[in-house]
Formats: C-alpha cells, structure tokens, sequence
C-alpha cells in the first residue's frame, strides 16, 4: 500500500472509532425506547437481540484501539442493521428505523465499497417489505394506533420506493466518489514517485557536476602548473646555454693553466680559487638545466637507500648538521627495496635540497624522518599531483617544523620562491630542481602539510627490477686520459669555445684543428684524416651538429665522434649517437671529463 492509501487508511479507522462512538449514543436512545415498550407489552426475545448489541456496540467503542478495522467495521454496519430492524418492527415508519438503515447502506459503503453497498441497499429494502407485510397481515402487532405510525399498504411501499431510490442513489455516489478518491490517490502517488526519481536524478545530476567541476578545476590548476613549469624551463635552459658558454674561460682555462704551472707558483692558489668559483657556477647552471627537463645524462641502475646514506655521510650534511645541532634525524630504510633508473648525482641533489629545507624549517629543533618503502599502486592517486597506477618505490621525509600554508604549496615549486634570506640560504631553485629532478625521472611527489604542524614529502620512483653493475675499484689518473698524438678536428661555432677544446686537448697531447661550422668540417675531412670529432650539437647558422655527423657518416662511415652541448641531452644527441657518434659531455668543459671520453672514444 501507498504512503498516500495508508494515510486514508489511518483516516477512515479514525472516522470508524467516531462511528462507533456514535451508535453506541445512538442506540443508548434506542435502548431507552426499547426499555419504554417492555414497560408496556412486556419482554420478548428481540429485547434480547437489541440490549447485546447495544453491548457489543459499547465494548467496540470502548475498545476500538485493540480490535482491528474489519472487526470494528463489521460490528457498526450490523448494529446500524439491527437498530433498522428494531426501530421498524417497534415503532413502525416514523422511528429511527429507516435513517438507521440508510446509515446501515452508507457506512457499507464506505468501509467495504460500492459492491457490499448496493447489497446492503438491496437488504434494506427487503426487510421494510417483509417487516410491511407482517404488520399488515396480522402476523407483526404493535400496541399503538396503527394509523399514527402508518401502517397502510401505501406507506409501506411508498417507504421500500424511497428506500431503493435514496440508498441507490447514496450508494452510487459514495462508491463513485470512493472509487475516484482512490484513483486520484494513486495517481499522486504516481507523481509523487516520479517527481522523487526526478529530484534523485537532479541530485545526482548535481553531484555529478560538481564533481565534474571540481575535476575540471583540478585539471585545469595541474595544466596551469604544468604550463607554468614549462615555460619556466624553457626560460632556464636558454639562460643555462649561455651561461655555459660565458664559464667556459672561468672552469676550463685554469686546468690548463695548472697543469703547465709548477708546484710552487704563487699563482695556483688564485687559479684554484677561480676553478672552485667556476664550477660552483656551473653547479647553478646544472640546476637550471634540471629545471628545464632533460637534466640527467646518466642512466643508470640505482639504489635510493645508497643515494639516502651517501648523502646523510657527505661533509655537505655535516656541516648542515652543525648549523642545527637540535634537529634530530631518523633514517628507516627498507633493505629490501628495488632499484630505480635515473642519476645518482641529481637525485643526491634532489635529496640534499630536501633534507636543507626540512631542516631549516626547525630552528628551534624538531625530527626529520627518512622513509623508504615499495609499494605497488593498483588504481590512480589524486594528491598534490596525480599520480597513475604502477610499482614504486617511495620516499618519504617528515618533519615537525613550522609547516606551510595552501598558498605556499601552491608556489613551492617555483624558481627564486623562497621565504629563506636569498644569499644566505641557497639561491632559490632548491625546490625547483626538486620537481624538474623528480620529472626528469618519471616520477610524482605529494605534499601533505599545515602551518604550524610540519610537512610531509612523499615521492613516487617508477621501480626496476634491474641489478646495479659492480663498481671498478681502481683510480683514474691523468695519464690514464693523455693523447698519443691522434688528430683532432673541434668544430663549434663559438670562437672561445673552439679555442678552450683545442687548448685542452693539446695539453692533453692531442694534434688538434679547428673549425667554425659543419659546412666547413665537412670540406675539412674531404682532404684531411681526423681520428676524432669534437662536435658541438648546436651551432647557427647552417648544419648542426646532427646534420654535420649524418653528411660524414655517409661519406666516412665509421667516423669518430664525441658529442658535446651546452644543453641537456636530447633525442637529436641520441639520434646522432645511433648512426654512430659515441659519448656526449656537457659544457663547460672539466680537463678530465673531456680527456676521458676522447681517449675511450679513440680506444674503442
């Protein structure tokens, strides 16, 4: 049953209880006159019948709430029955014996439906007749003037047309109107649970695109990020291209000046310091190409836990250590972890900058703990970034210092962000090189973080199940990289660029040339035998340095080269090294960096 049938239903028991209450009035009086002809005729068995179901009627009223509808439903329309016959066969045609059957038809009717009403009409209607005839013929008495209470022939029939007529038509109505109540109920029903599916739907509508909303947000904030790094990273490996050019005097010349200097010169210490200034230069420099994607030149197999440790041992640590003696550091390494792919040197740089910031974000002391742990990831995580499904191996720092603001987060990652003192504490693209490092392998980071209550930095390494190749324990000297006098062709567009390569490789014992562009090596070796190329990847105008190598190739196969580049290794040094070139070295220039892959070049 419906909410809204049950809701009548409750109604119509309610009207019942006042029914009952009702009769029980109503034949209260009908006793009375009952009582009134016993004082006068005497008692007989239908005083009998009258008095116990004014007792019925009255227990039914008195206990409506502990009897059910039908037994209550029943006990009122068969007293409404009962007072009809009595008030008939007592008093005639002007007692309560015809409204008590009317009520007798209608509360029918009402409480069983329109089929128990006509019958209930169709009874009525009988009982007057047959009540009619016994009290013309004789066979019914009454003590009071017969003409008073109207027992002529014509009274009695005109009382059955009356009674057909009025309880048809009542029963009629009251069944149509019960019959259109009930179907108007179910058809607010009907709407009423369409209108709830609509309103679900519209809910769900609305959470659907809220959701939508908010992913769209998300999505739209990560390609702002991603945009923004981006073109940052252009910016930076630009501006990392020059600057490897201009410290090519400043890394490279004092290596050759050292190297023709005796020990006791006054003037080592200076070049040394120019040296050390220098290479700290291009350490910025390298931190720019990071920045700028494609940072990592070597590939290597490599363990997280080794990268954690040798840093946590490296004097860079202890000296940071010093500086915050209250700072607590906790290392819970898995042993058990699998190796990664990537570059132990940037990814101890990536951790270097890591555990700084930790640190320094406790001045009043706190713990730092380092985590490691594999972790297989089945379905997506949606943190600081989005990180997809796969086998990880994952890096957690946690520590209790001063925490970051939402806002913060948000600009964490941006070169030069910083709320350290610049000069003091770094030059601003620690947490920059972070993510370009991070990127650069592949991998994802979440950040978890309040003011107040510490930060949380989880990062997410693709595993391998590669084996780390054993170590060579034996030490690389200068003469292990000297030259036996093989020819040498520098080709670099860059005037003191050529000249640094062709004055380093000549103090290495080198014979050496040089050229200006890739036109010009190309007509150089069409009358001249080099045994190596020193070719610069990018020059402008004309050939670069891909070009250059696919024309020799074709016209020298099997020519040797070592590629170099003031940026990062990219997939037209790949290309250049398929069709045969060998190693690739970056700008500036370091005396031993060069010397060992022009000798191994020439050696393989």
């Amino acid at each position: 049953m419906t909410g809204s049938l049950e809701k009548i239903q409750v109604m119509r028991d309610r009207q019942l209880t006042r029914s009952l209450r009702a009769v029980a009035v109503l034949g209260f009086l009908a006793l009375l006159g009952s009582v009134s002809r016993v004082l006068h005729v005497g008692w007989n068995d239908v005083m009998y019948l009258h008095g116990a179901t004014y007792v019925i009627i009255l227990l039914s009223a008195l206990m409506s709430r502990h009897l059910s509808f039908l037994f209550r439903a029943l006990i009122i329309t068969g007293a409404a029955l009962v007072l009809g016959i009595a008030g008939l066969y007592f008093w005639g045609l002007v007692a309560f014996g015809i409204p008590s059957l009317f009520a007798f038809c209608m509360l029918s009717t009402i409480l069983f439906g329109d089929r128990v009403g006509l019958v209930s009409a169709i009874v009525s209607i009988i009982i007057i007749g047959i009540i009619g005839t016994g009290m013309l013929t004789g066979m019914i008495t009454i003590d009071f003037n017969p003409e008073t209470y109207l027992m002529s022939f014509t009274s009695w029939v005109s009382a059955m047309l009356a009674m057909a007529l009025s309880a048809g038509l009542i029963v009629v109505a009251l069944g149509t109107m019960n019959r259109q109540m009930i179907e108007l109920v179910d058809t607010l029903d009907n709407r009423n649970r369409e209108l709830e599916e609509v309103n679900k739907r519209l809910k769900k509508e609305m959470k659907e695109r809220a959701m939508a909303e908010k992913e769209r947000r998300e999505i739209e904030e990560r390609l702002r990020r991603a945009k923004k790094m981006e073109a940052v990273g252009l910016l930076a490996g630009g501006v990392a291209h020059d600057l490897n050019n201009v410290l090519v005097g400043t890394v490279s010349y004092p290596d050759v000046l050292l190297m023709r200097l005796p020990e006791e010169s006054p003037l080592r210490k200076p070049l040394e310091v120019i040296k050390k200034t220098g290479v700290k230069a291009a350490a910025i420099v390298r931190d720019l190409l990071t920045l700028a994607r494609g940072g990592m030149v070597a590939k290597d197999v490599i363990s997280m836990n080794d990268v954690i440790l040798e840093y946590l041992h490296s004097p860079e640590f202890k000296k940071m250590k010093s500086y915050y003696p209250t700072v607590a550091i906790e290392a819970d390494l898995d042993e058990t972890m699998p190796n990664i792919i990537g570059s132990s040197v940037h990814l101890s740089t990536l951790i270097m900058n890591l555990v700084s910031n930790a640190i320094e974000a406790m001045p009043k002391g706190g713990k730092l703990t380092i985590s490691t742990v594999n972790r297989q990831i089945r379905e997506g995580i949606k943190g600081y970034e989005e990180i997809e499904a796969g086998d990880y191996v994952i890096v957690k720092l946690t520590d209790t210092g001063i925490g970051m603001a939402s806002e913060e987060m948000e600009r964490i990652f941006e070169p030069f962000y910083t709320k350290k003192v610049m000069g003091r504490s770094g030059t601003g693209l620690g947490m920059a090189v972070v993510w370009g490092t991070l990127k650069d392998h592949n991998g994802y980071i979440d950040i978890q973080s309040n003011a107040g209550h510490g930060t949380a930095f989880t990062l997410y390494f693709p595993a391998t199940r590669q084996q780390k190749a054993m170590e060579g324990s034996q030490a690389i000297t200068q003469e292990d990289y000297r030259g036996k006098g093989e020819a040498v062709l520098v080709v670099d567009d860059v005037k003191e660029q050529r000249e640094v390569a062709s004055n380093m490789l000549s103090a290495l014992g080198y014979s050496v040339d040089s050229v200006s562009s890739g036109e010009e090596a190309i007509r150089y070796l069409e009358g001249s035998f080099v045994d190596l190329l020193l070719l610069d990847m990018l020059m402008e105008p004309g050939l670069d340095g891909l070009e250059t190598y696919r024309e020799i190739a074709k016209r020298h196969p099997g020519q040797k080269a070592v590629i170099v580049s003031g940026y990062s290794e990219t997939e037209r040094v790949k290309e250049a090294q398929r069709l045969g070139a060998g190693a690739y070295i970056k700008k500036p220039y370091l005396l031993h960096q060069m010397g060992l892959a022009v000798r191994n070049e020439l050696d393989n």
